[in-house]
């Protein structure tokens, strides 16, 4: 019996807008001031650096859920990723004044900054507002004792006001570090609906230009971006830089984001690197390519699909957002926003089925003969051990690739045949494609191809797709040597009898 699988690869500013309560002083119902959400690791991360930004925009738009979301960053990195508090930079509204800690003074209940100034509040200052799906009243400030609970549940870091001079000088400080690990920055807050830009304290925007030029002014092993702001989206492109870089957003370009819950885009991705739900500590297992780890990537994924504001069969409500990831080091994209992430697992199937996923297909079951199966998937389809099929069944499966369908560039497609075997007896996967090794990437020029068995033509070219070397049928790992050429991105086309995909290398 013959199977064929053919593979193709185919007004003023806007808000992350809320659902959450809120009480008077108090916002242990958030879960995060009164213990840790994330509980401690053995993992360090000692020459690792942070940026926690919260814009605010002014007293009236600076949302409680702000603080909860530089909170739980804040206890993830320190937690789970064992950053030194001392390598935490949180820039937030107003920053803190603590030269009025002994006094019984107005508190602001999102930032916990102690405040002098004009306003003058009872005991609870109340406005209109959006809570629960219902227009109603909120509160923001009251009167307290000066001992709060802060970011971490005990001692708090200092709070900087979200200036833009404040901002430059985090920026300026970290460019002089030398051998910086990563460079984790994440942003909360509102995005100018017409600029798209970030929204700093007193409505000062931060342009993508200016962001970007103070991201790239530290020189780090690896950059990840988190962006949870309306409209992240649009600061993809002017941060797109290849030097081991990941940025993740909450929201498209033209898309607002929602916050104020655990449910949110970020939480969840935080979820996946933890390996649990923070809300119940039920276990979380994003390793979908099982090498024992979680990348930024497999987060990613987990996160689109767990994101209840971004559920594809709710994509035409009005507070739908299209989570956004890029990565230097890997071709993936999430270019088809009505499909979910990772399909239900296929088991037996009889009759027609239709599956579309943008990251991962599994099959595990019987296909019996009367079945008609197509699946398209933009990064796996994997074939379970013991999967079988009966004589007579139909199965195709599609591989796309979202840059080349985008180039409509024929030589970027490709098919392969599974062996004429009623039962499966290994797994058979795109990772027997997806999974050839460059590394590492970036480097000085040496790279080392790891092709396991597979005999392959390699075609090195740079980006005008001038040909500067080529090898034919080599496997194992082999050596390539563009010592000699300038720094820069380059491609690595590979083809053998069953594939042909491109690598993009970088030499620094």
């Amino acid at each position: 019996m013959k199977k064929y699988i053919y593979l193709f690869f185919a007004f003023f500013f806007s808000h992350i807008w809320l659902s959450s309560s809120f009480a008077k002083c108090n916002l242990d119902k958030f879960g995060i001031n009164t213990t840790a959400i994330y509980g401690k690791t053995g993992k360090t991360a000692p020459n690792s650096y942070a940026v926690i930004i919260n814009g605010g925009g002014d007293h009236k738009s600076n949302w409680e859920s702000y603080w909860n979301d530089c909170a739980m960053t804040y206890q993830f990195l320190t937690n789970i990723y064992g950053f030194d508090k001392n390598h935490i930079d949180v820039i937030m509204a107003d920053g803190m004044n603590s030269s009025h800690a002994e006094t019984l003074i107005a508190i602001d209940t999102i930032t916990d900054a102690r405040r002098s100034d004009a306003y003058t509040y009872d005991n609870v200052s109340e406005e209109y507002g959006y809570r629960n799906g219902l227009w109603g009243k909120y509160r923001y400030y009251c009167l307290d004792a000066p001992h709060r609970y802060k970011l971490d549940g005990s001692q708090n870091p200092q709070i900087l006001e979200a200036s833009m001079s404040n901002i430059e000088s985090v920026f300026n400080k970290l460019s002089k570090i030398n051998n910086i690990d990563e460079l984790y920055i994440f942003v909360t807050d509102h995005g100018f609906s017409g600029s798209h830009e970030i929204v700093l304290w007193n409505n000062v925007a931060l342009s993508h230009d200016k962001f970007a030029s103070l991201v790239n002014s530290v020189t780090s092993k690896s950059k990840s971006i988190m962006l949870t702001q309306c409209f992240s989206g649009s600061y993809i492109k002017p941060l797109k830089k290849y030097d081991n870089r990941t940025i993740c957003t909450a929201t498209s370009k033209d898309k607002s984001s929602w916050s104020g819950s655990f449910n949110c885009f970020f939480c969840k991705f935080y979820d996946a690197l933890s390996g649990k739900n923070h809300t119940n500590d039920a276990s979380v297992n994003a390793d979908y390519n099982k090498d024992g780890k979680v990348s930024y990537e497999e987060a990613f994924v987990y996160a689109k699909d767990h994101d209840g504001n971004s559920d594809p069969t709710k994509s035409k409500e009005s507070w739908y957002e299209i989570p956004r990831f890029w990565s230097s080091e890997t071709d993936y994209r999430f270019c088809r926003d009505t499909y979910i992430g990772v399909a239900p697992t296929i088991g037996e199937v009889y009759g027609t089925k239709n599956e579309d996923a943008m990251y991962l297909i599994n099959l595990n079951g019987l296909i019996h003969s009367n079945a008609n199966i197509t699946l398209s998937s933009g990064k796996t389809i994997r074939f379970e051990k013991g999967f079988k099929t009966q004589k007579g069944a139909h199965l195709l499966a599609q591989l796309f690739d979202c840059e080349a369908e985008k180039r409509q560039n024929p030589d970027e497609l490709r098919k392969k045949y599974l062996a004429e075997e009623e039962e499966i007896a290994e797994e058979v996967t795109e990772e027997s494609v997806a999974s050839i090794e460059v590394a590492p990437n970036p480097s000085n020029g040496i790279f080392i191809v790891t092709l396991g068995e597979t005999e392959t033509d390699i075609t090195l070219m740079d980006i005008q797709g001038r040909v500067l070397k080529s090898y034919n049928r080599v496997s194992g790992n082999f050596e390539i040597d563009i010592t000699d050429a300038p720094n820069g991105m380059y491609l690595m086309v590979l083809a053998s009898d069953s594939f042909k995909i491109t690598r993009k290398i970088v030499k620094y």
